[in-house]
């Protein structure tokens, strides 16, 4: 996997054949597959661009950042985009929009994020020609006293027809949680497959028993359950999983 870096708020220069990098914008050239790493970041602005014909998947990776991010993807004819996001910060304030503008592109958007204190996103997706499809799937663990929303817009314009669009957020509170789930769909045409679900509560006793029956703690019981959740759809290296398991770890100390 390739790595690209956002740090102190800019994209370091990175060049190779499949991709071109400058200070607010990523375009994928061929088939590919990248880590986008953020560190010591506040405030980014981010265009990412798929040309046509082109499949790309990327798994954004930011913990202890304080950031606020506005993000648009950009989808030419045929392209499929894959995003897989790991977030641990101390605040996000997430801003997306997602231009599905080719003719049968798609993107699935996987994001797992463990709360520490306000998370907000907002997302916007425009079906914008017809056979497009957009999967998007939030998983959200809020730990005691965060507060978490999350407002997805799903738009559909007459004449964009055999769209299929797909909402599915889920919100574990993990104690005194604020959360917030706003899933909405505007839709102007009849040929289309939409759905969405929306979760807020907390791990399932009786899933919690069974663990404890089998003389595990209560501590490795629930962070187990927590491992299940955050990565259960994202695709992760044993690198990155390794980390994600260790940041579990330190959250339940």
């Amino acid at each position: 996997m390739n790595k690209i870096v956002i740090d102190n708020n800019k994209l370091l220069s990175y060049s190779d054949d499949s991709v071109i990098v400058d200070s607010k914008s990523i375009e994928f050239l061929k088939n590919s597959n990248y880590k986008i790493e953020i560190v010591n970041t506040n405030k980014l602005n981010l265009n990412i661009k798929v040309r046509a014909n082109i499949m790309v998947k990327i798994f954004l990776f930011s913990v202890d950042n304080d950031i606020s991010v506005n993000v648009k993807y950009e989808l030419d004819d045929n392209s499929n985009l894959v995003v897989y996001k790991f977030y641990n910060n101390i605040n996000n304030n997430i801003y997306e929009e997602i231009y599905l503008n080719g003719n049968n592109s798609s993107i699935y958007y996987n994001l797992s994020s463990i709360s520490k204190n306000v998370e907000d996103y907002k997302m916007v997706i425009y079906h914008n020609n017809y056979n497009v499809k957009s999967n998007i799937s939030n998983r959200c663990v809020g730990m005691d006293g965060s507060k978490v929303t999350y407002s997805i817009d799903s738009i559909l314009e007459k004449g964009n027809t055999n769209c299929v669009m797909n909402q599915d957020t889920k919100i574990i509170c993990m104690g005194d949680v604020d959360a917030k789930v706003e899933p909405n769909m505007i839709i102007d045409e009849d040929d289309v497959e939409a759905r969405h679900g929306s979760v807020i509560g907390k791990f399932s006793y009786d899933d919690l028993f069974y663990l404890l029956s089998r003389g595990i703690s209560e501590e490795v019981a629930i962070s187990l359950m927590i491992k299940g959740f955050i990565m259960g759809h994202l695709d992760l290296n044993k690198k990155d999983e390794e980390k994600i398991i260790k940041i579990i770890k330190n959250e339940m100390e």
